[in-house]
């Protein structure tokens, strides 16, 4: 403990669930409790896997908790939005499931919330429109689904979004649009809305956002032309992969047309196309339960086929496989 009664760090060893009770006690308490990288157990070993105390609402003056990287499971009590002071709520990568309580609504101090890696469902509060300091908000890798509610366009502190991995569905079953109010969030640098169901138009407002620097629309159900403004003409700095349904002049080198400029190069007698080894891996659930990929396994890394990573070496693997093919005529490893 750093500045007694301020600070309280224990992390990275096996923490008793009686332990933590008695630390939840411990009148010395005030500013913030870190329990970050522990594994939070009771004994004997069948006892349930323990969850969040109930009694963490009576610290009143506690400003930041961190519970992250634990085995933490059920759901989240509803009194922990009674800790008003709280300007730090992590507890991304445990087993909590459950809905996000609408309580959290009234942690109007809170300026960073991070519930990422559990199996949350349900759909986000509207209450979390009255976070107004809020600036990074992170409820990815779960199971959220509905729509993405245009409260948060009053968010206006809002830096980072992320909500990747989930099954949000748009406003509706129909036309799924991504709230155009998220325009409004002025602050705005990083918004990830990626592997979810999105469906409908990209607002132009969105992408005009002069302070966004990172948008991540891929493997979702939008559709219609791409906006020709802001961070939507930069592709190394927007993703639209994995949505069949756009169309515009700047997915002309991410669908599977071919550039009409191709028929200027008079001289050319070779030419080597894209065969997908720096697209994305997309598993394909099959009637029976059988996985397939998209692009072409021969031209693949290893590493890129069971996606652990994307290095330099994946493209030399590329390369050195076309160049096999060019010289004999066959694809790699066709015998």
């Amino acid at each position: 403990m750093t500045r007694r009664g301020t600070l309280l760090r224990d992390q990275q060893r096996l923490l008793q669930g009686q332990e933590m009770e008695s630390l939840l006690s411990a009148e010395n308490l005030k500013r913030a409790l870190m329990l970050k990288a522990n594994l939070i157990i009771k004994f004997p070993a069948f006892s349930p896997i323990p969850s969040i105390p109930r009694s963490l609402s009576r610290l009143t003056n506690l400003t930041t908790l961190d519970l992250s990287g634990n085995l933490l499971s059920g759901s989240i009590p509803v009194e922990l939005g009674d800790a008003v002071t709280l300007q730090g709520l992590y507890l991304g990568h445990n087993q909590l499931s459950g809905t996000i309580p609408g309580s959290f609504g009234k942690l109007t101090s809170l300026l960073k919330l991070n519930l990422t890696g559990n199996m949350l469902f349900g759909s986000i509060p509207i209450s979390f429109g009255n976070m107004k300091d809020l600036t990074h908000l992170d409820l990815s890798y779960n199971v959220l689904s509905s729509e993405l509610p245009s409260i948060m366009s009053g968010v206006q502190s809002l830096v980072g979004f992320y909500v990747q991995n989930n099954r949000l569905s748009g406003q509706n079953q129909l036309t799924g649009e991504i709230p155009s109010d998220l325009g409004n969030l002025m602050q705005l640098e990083y918004f990830d809305v990626s592997d979810n169901h999105s469906s409908g138009k990209i607002p132009e407002k969105l992408c005009s956002l002069v302070n966004l620097n990172y948008l991540d629309l891929s493997q979702n159900r939008l559709e219609g032309p791409t906006p020709r403004t802001g961070i939507c003409q930069n592709l190394s700095r927007v993703q639209f992969m994995g949505n069949i349904n756009l169309c515009g002049q700047m997915l002309d080198g991410l669908t599977r047309s071919m550039p009409t400029q191709l028929g200027d190069l008079k001289k050319l007698n070779a030419l080597a196309l894209n065969f997908g080894a720096s697209r994305k891996v997309v598993e394909l659930a099959t009637i029976n339960g059988a996985k397939s990929m998209k692009g072409t396994p021969h031209w693949m890394s290893l590493e890129v086929i069971l996606q652990t990573g994307y290095t330099t070496s994946a493209d030399i693997w590329s390369v050195a496989c076309t160049v096999i093919e060019m010289a004999t005529g066959k694809p790699p490893w066709s015998q």
